[in-house]
């Protein structure tokens, strides 16, 4: 028992620094996740009373598969809260959090501890992954794609067959969000390459691949086939196609969306906010700026994604929240650029150093706060919002 308590001891005090900052992380984020989930709005969306049905049974949710994988989780932990929407709620809070996981996963292996940990605390506390996260409905799936696309960076990077063959499960699973397969359908061409050279190199994992996918769809195969009126829900194809004009200004809006004038949905949002604040806007500026100049492949695969994906949100096939999570990689991108920077003109003088980094720090927790403000205070006070999450809680 000493021995193992000395163990514990040196490993502590060894890593007494990043269990501290590590814990505060994804301590804060747990909260902000779920802190008042269920008493932050007086009541619930129509939305919610809808997924709440559509999670309510094995039965429901056998003969409508879409979006299974969030009505599976919903179900679960309706077990454990019956007969409550805030089974709803919660189901996506911890998708969120997982995909708070995925995000800071992937800043780690890109650009490593200092902005993976800033810019983890920048995404989680940002208005529209809060405004999704803890909404109780699917469209926090949407968030599903991020979570592809990490999972194919640690393919790309590791060649581990478990990597691939989890890129294979969360793209079936992807494959119940109506309008996703068109997103799904080009990482799988932009990636083929790699994917197929691990793929031909063993065999096993082709195989194993081959029955996790089929398995996976199966029931939303057999669905569409018994329900074909479900295709056109699938596809993501709108109930009534606008004309040449009002589509290319839907198209036009969506970037708007993001920079300078927020959609003005009182159940997703506050007013006609922009998705990101000033601090990330300026990130994103840089970031953008330094991925096309470093990295010619990072850049495209942003091109096919960000360009189709204003397309179909335009048209209304996807949600504004599949760019969430890549739009502030971009912005967290920045972040790096600017302390990497800064880290250069003074790589010896600790003051200047601490001093920089401290600044930025600041900055960021006062973005943080600002985006924090505006969904636990601003949001649910608004007289918009009020109309909309009527139906009270059973």
């Amino acid at each position: 028992m000493n021995v193992n308590a000395q163990k514990v001891q040196q490993f502590l005090r060894g890593k007494w620094r990043p269990i501290a900052i590590y814990g505060a992380l994804f301590g804060a984020i747990g909260v902000l996740q779920f802190a008042l989930l269920g008493s932050l709005l007086s009541g619930f969306s129509s939305s919610e009373v809808t997924a709440w049905h559509a999670a309510s049974s094995l039965h429901a949710i056998w003969n409508n598969p879409l979006n299974a994988p969030f009505n599976l989780l919903a179900y679960i932990f309706g077990k454990v809260a019956p007969h409550s929407l805030f089974a709803v709620r919660l189901a996506a809070a911890t998708l969120g959090l997982l995909t708070s996981i995925l995000f800071w996963a992937l800043l780690r292996m890109w650009y490593g501890v200092r902005t993976a940990v800033l810019g983890a605390a920048l995404f989680s506390s940002s208005s529209w992954f809060l405004h999704t996260a803890r909404m109780g409905t699917a469209g926090v799936l949407w968030f599903g794609l991020f979570g592809l696309a990490t999972a194919a960076v640690w393919v790309r990077r590791s060649h581990r067959p478990t990597a691939w063959l989890l890129c294979v499960a969360i793209a079936a699973a992807l494959l119940y969000v109506p309008g996703m397969v068109w997103l799904v359908a080009l990482g799988v061409v932009w990636q083929i390459r790699a994917f197929g050279v691990l793929a031909w190199q063993r065999k096993w994992v082709s195989a194993a691949a081959l029955f996790i996918g089929a398995a996976s769809i199966a029931p939303l195969a057999w669905a569409l086939i018994r329900s074909p009126h479900l295709i056109k829900i699938w596809l993501g194809w709108p109930k009534a196609w606008p004309g040449a004009v009002t589509a290319l200004k839907n198209i036009g809006s969506v970037p708007a969306h993001i920079l300078f004038r927020g959609p003005g949905l009182p159940q997703h949002w506050l007013g006609h906010l922009p998705m990101l604040d000033a601090f990330s806007l300026i990130m994103l500026l840089i970031g953008v700026y330094v991925t096309f100049k470093r990295s010619r492949r990072l850049a495209i695969g942003f091109g096919l994604l960000f360009v189709p994906a204003f397309i179909l949100v335009g048209l209304g096939t996807a949600s504004l929240s599949v760019l969430a999570p890549f739009t502030y990689v971009l912005a967290a991108s920045g972040v790096h650029e600017v302390s990497r920077r800064w880290l250069t003109v003074f790589p010896r003088n600790p003051i200047a150093r601490n001093l920089g980094l401290g600044l930025l720090v600041a900055v960021i927790g006062l973005a943080c706060a600002y985006n924090i403000r505006a969904y636990f205070i601003a949001w649910p006070q608004a007289s918009a919002t009020e109309t909309v999450f009527t139906y009270q809680k059973p």
